[in-house]
């Protein structure tokens, strides 16, 4: 006669995921958990950090968060802007792309990069003048000039110049057959600043120079290194379109 038994055994409640948000760095597209504080709103239970490097939130009836901040403390990444993730409309069905949240961070001039990367660390002010006000806000974009079509190639990573009006951008090389990067005098790289404020976007000159050591290749910069010391700039004395 076969026993029967009775499940007496107290059942855990299922905890399912609310939200996850990533920090990604954008030089070595890892994640970034250590050194940095994620704060989410409405909610009461701290973050749990996945095996994957994510912040991940449990629900808790029936809130979702208004918004996520982000501390970055000591490492070398500007804070990123307030996100306000938007709230699913069906709350019974999310899907798992609707509770990530992809925060890319951007490098502080503290940054040390890897070997195969250019990189630009700079200043902005409204003149070159060095009492010239910082300019803040301003969208800087680093470019390499294609060879085969002469058109400058936008690194996909621009920078937002801090306070300080200062700035990093960077790139690493990944040209796209029939793209061919303009490299001379082994390993000297065209390229070229853009710069938007207020709508308005200009770019440093063919002839411009980035440093003392490129002045006889004006308009280059050493190609997979940082470039050395940190550029000054004056809005006032960009050329424009």
């Amino acid at each position: 006669m076969p026993r029967h038994y009775l499940d007496d055994a107290p059942r855990r409640p299922v905890r399912r995921v609310l939200i996850a948000v990533e920090l990604i760095d954008p030089i070595s597209m890892s994640l970034v958990h250590h050194g940095v504080r994620v704060s989410v709103s409405g909610l009461k239970g701290s973050p749990i950090v996945s095996k994957s490097g994510r912040f991940v939130w449990l629900e808790e009836g029936d809130v979702w968060p208004a918004e996520i901040s982000v501390d970055t403390e000591k490492l070398p990444y500007l804070p990123p802007p307030t996100v306000h993730p938007p709230q699913p409309i069906d709350r019974t069905d999310i899907k798992t792309d609707e509770r990530r949240v992809s925060i890319l961070l951007q490098p502080t001039q503290a940054y040390v990069f890897s070997e195969g990367i250019t990189a630009i660390r700079g200043l902005l002010r409204e003149s070159i003048d060095r009492k010239s006000p910082p300019l803040e806000g301003a969208i800087v974009t680093l470019a390499w000039r294609d060879d085969t079509s002469g058109r400058f190639i936008r690194a996909p990573f621009p920078a937002t110049t801090d306070r300080a009006g200062q700035f990093t951008v960077f790139l690493r090389l990944s040209p796209v057959a029939p793209q061919r990067p303009d490299i001379v005098n082994g390993g000297m790289l065209k390229i070229q600043l853009q710069i938007t404020h207020d709508g308005t976007t200009r770019q440093t000159p063919e002839d411009f120079t980035f440093s003392k050591e490129t002045a006889v290749t004006t308009g280059r910069v050493r190609e997979g290194l940082p470039l050395s010391p940190s550029l000054e700039l004056g809005w006032s004395e960009i050329g424009g379109h």
